[in-house]
């Protein structure tokens, strides 16, 4: 078993599977991942370090132009929020009127309103919707490939530190992502295909960012 992740569970994990062949961080496994740098390493950088020495060879830049192909169409230009993250760490997310408030500015500035997530976070994109009523809602409506080819297509996405942001900047949408204190760009930042697609706007406490600064930050020239 490889076992990518860094948290408390993965020890629990190895134990419940009861396997010795296991590669992560629980210290009993046969293929421990020792480096001793790991913890100050970018997630993806000691992920790659990880299976390297497991004998994994590395797979180079994926080229997911494909997923522009993909059926759902959205009319005109348009931009992608996406206002969750993980239900347990509410301090990750910037708050949902925050995100309802730039979705008419990116209005007024032509682009068409898209949210995405899952289904549990239908009632932020609801929000959004009644001040912003064009929208679409995408929350629990698109499974992995079909969010990717969106973001494929998307002119821009705004969202906090979560999954679907890490797709977006694997697809190159110019992408900005923000941060609180609950966790760390430096080492969880997602990667982008080319310089300057990803930004990145790093605050202590997210209800304290001002909607004009996130703004400022989105002038890629749509």
């Amino acid at each position: 078993m490889i076992d990518l992740q860094t948290s408390g569970r993965s020890t629990g994990y190895f134990h419940l599977a009861g396997q010795k062949c296991w590669s992560g961080i629980a210290r009993n496994g046969l293929y421990r991942h020792d480096n001793p740098y790991r913890d100050a390493m970018h997630s993806i950088a000691r992920q790659r370090d990880q299976l390297a020495r497991l004998g994994v060879p590395e797979s180079g830049i994926l080229d997911l132009d494909w997923l522009k192909k993909t059926k759902l169409e959205i009319d005109g230009p348009y931009a992608v929020l996406v206002p969750g993250a993980a239900p347990h760490r509410p301090a990750k997310r910037w708050p949902v009127r925050h995100y309802a408030e730039l979705g008419r500015y990116l209005r007024a500035q032509g682009l068409t309103i898209v949210v995405a997530g899952t289904k549990v976070e239908q009632p932020l994109a609801a929000e959004i919707v009644m001040q912003v009523p064009d929208a679409l809602d995408l929350t629990g409506k698109t499974d992995l490939l079909a969010l990717g080819g969106v973001f494929a297509r998307a002119a821009l996405a705004v969202g906090n530190d979560t999954g679907p942001m890490h797709l977006a900047a694997l697809t190159g949408c110019p992408s900005l992502v923000l941060f609180s204190a609950e966790s760390n760009p430096r080492l969880t930042a997602p990667n982008g295909v080319r310089p300057g697609q990803i930004r990145i706007l790093a605050v202590n406490d997210l209800r304290h960012l001002d909607v004009s600064r996130v703004a400022a930050c989105l002038n890629w020239g749509h």
